[in-house]
């Protein structure tokens, strides 16, 4: 059995790869699929063109023609310029293929922008090929394998240069070419501490593979380190080839640096030949943590069979894979083998009344035998209005919302379903206050969330609630707030949300994780 070769990780270094189950398995990374028309497509600003419909319904297109631009340098060039709006997540080690169908006159470069995460305005490469367009309307075809280990975005665009040339294009494509092969990945752990190691498995079809390393950026906003609005994407962390046995496991652990991150980390496996990808998502956490999660994870009391759904709103549904019902789901996986199934019913944006319309469907139809309930900022974010200077009420009136609640609760508990309220998140006040001075300051219509009065009396509601229908209820309120102040007191590092005031980080999820362990291994 061959030697798995190193994967770099921040300061260290680190080996291996892990089991994965998420939206980022195959054709994930590359969504695009041919439209007949250009939508999603638009000028790219600085290089510029004229861009107009063409074509009959069921064969548009767009045509463009370059146009006159100055370059930073004080020259002239006749540009034009097709870009993807959004862009689309890769593979490094994967094939992909962009076509267009095009006619015209000029040379049309076909290629893409690659960057190295989501939202980065920075360009890394841009892999292109040219085409020396003609009359008659062909099919162009751009294959592409990521440049670099890093690239984790593109954007594909069409360029066009010279005096007045013109590219009439339709059904623009951007897809993986996969052939037939097959990878996967287990781990032997749900975590691991930075030096610690992480047990895994990996099985391919075809040899070698690359294994690639995400995890949490540490982008600072002010939400202090993991609180920027690189919180919510992964970033590259290291790469390697390995090398192994066809239809054999390669069984390896995997070191961790020290003076990483703490939080979630995803490695993906590769194989180049075919596209086939698999992975995993573990934590990494201090020593002191990890063995605090594992006791927990170990004494947890669920009954075999037992289906936990966690039906809340952006602060359950956020950072898949990363979020906190997916480190409870890793540990109790790891801890009690087999015996419950996690489901997460978090919608971004839902109020108690949003959650309580989608009852049936996503959470009665999946016959759980717990529901945890975690929600209250979009219930009580209050609407602030700059012409009287005051606020308006709750976006579900308090009545309402007590109400609502109440029909919820006995919808579940009618089922013989043990219910579990997670009392309301604080806000993180730091920031929260300056957005309020801000709207003030300026005039602005803006939504006001988690103010500390409207949170006490949520929570007030829902413990109110938990004593009538009987239902635990775990302080999820009390555990953050106590959380908060610990960093506060010691000036550490570790805030609780993002740089938005409202949704929680990595450490905000770990946070919430450990308080539903708590509960589930018997604590209060």
């Amino acid at each position: 059995m061959k030697q798995f070769m190193c994967v770099a990780l921040v300061l260290g270094v680190f080996v291996g790869s892990v089991a994965m189950a998420q939206e980022l398995i195959g054709d994930g990374f590359a969504p695009a699929t041919p439209a007949a028309g250009l939508k999603g497509w638009g000028i790219f600003g600085f290089i510029g063109g004229t861009v107009k419909p063409v074509g009959a319904p069921g064969d548009e297109g767009a045509l463009l023609t370059t146009e006159r631009t100055e370059t930073m340098a004080g020259t002239e060039t006749w540009e034009g310029c097709l870009l993807r709006t959004a862009p689309i997540e890769v593979l490094p080690g994967r094939k992909y293929r962009l076509t267009v169908n095009a006619r015209g006159e000029g040379i049309l470069q076909v290629g893409v922008f690659e960057y190295g995460w989501k939202y980065s305005a920075k360009r890394m490469a841009t892999p292109s090929v040219p085409f020396p367009l003609v009359y008659t309307s062909r099919t162009l075809t751009f294959d592409y394998t990521p440049s670099g280990d890093a690239v984790m975005y593109v954007r594909p665009f069409f360029q066009i240069s010279g005096w007045l040339k013109k590219a009439e294009m339709r059904k623009p494509s951007f897809s993986a070419v996969l052939g037939k092969g097959e990878v996967s990945v287990k781990a032997g752990h749900f975590g691991t501490t930075p030096y610690g190691r992480v047990p895994v498995v990996i099985r391919s079809t075809a040899w070698p593979v690359r294994v690639l390393l995400y995890g949490p950026s540490g982008d600072s906003g002010p939400g202090g380190d993991m609180g920027g609005s690189g919180a919510f994407v992964e970033v590259f962390k290291g790469a390697a080839a390995q090398d192994g046995t066809a239809g054999q496991e390669l069984s390896v652990p995997c070191p961790v640096a020290a003076g990483v991150t703490e939080g979630t980390y995803h490695i993906v496996v590769v194989d180049p030949d075919s596209g086939a990808t698999a992975g995993t998502y573990f934590n990494v956490l201090s020593p002191a943590r990890l063995r605090d999660f594992m006791a927990m994870a170990q004494k947890a009391t669920l009954a075999k069979g037992g289906r936990l759904v966690f039906l809340g709103d952006s602060l359950t549904a956020n950072f898949p894979n990363r979020n906190y019902p997916a480190i409870v789901d890793r540990a109790l996986q790891w801890g009690i083998p087999g015996e419950t199934q996690v489901f997460n019913a978090g919608v971004g944006g839902d109020t108690i009344a949003r959650m309580a319309a989608r009852l049936d469907k996503d959470v009665l139809e999946r016959n759980p035998t717990r529901v945890f309930i975690f929600e209250g900022a979009n219930s009580c974010k209050r609407p602030y209005d700059p012409k009287t200077g005051k606020m308006g009420e709750w976006a579900l009136p308090k009545d309402q919302y007590e109400a609502t609640w109440r029909d919820v609760l006995k919808r579940l508990t009618a089922k013989g379903v043990k219910v579990t309220i997670m009392t309301m998140a604080p806000g993180d006040r730091s920031i929260l206050a300056a957005f309020e001075s801000q709207a003030r300051g300026m005039g602005e219509v803006k939504n006001f969330w988690c103010l500390p009065e409207d949170v006490k009396e949520a929570v007030a509601i829902q413990k109110r609630l938990a004593a009538e229908f009987k239902a635990d209820v775990i302080d999820t309120n009390a555990a953050m707030l106590a959380a908060m102040a610990e960093r506060e007191n010691s000036k550490g590092k570790e805030y609780l949300h993002v740089d938005d005031g409202v949704h929680i980080s990595d450490y905000g999820n770990r946070e919430v994780a450990k308080a539903v362990l708590k509960y589930l291994s018997g604590g209060k």
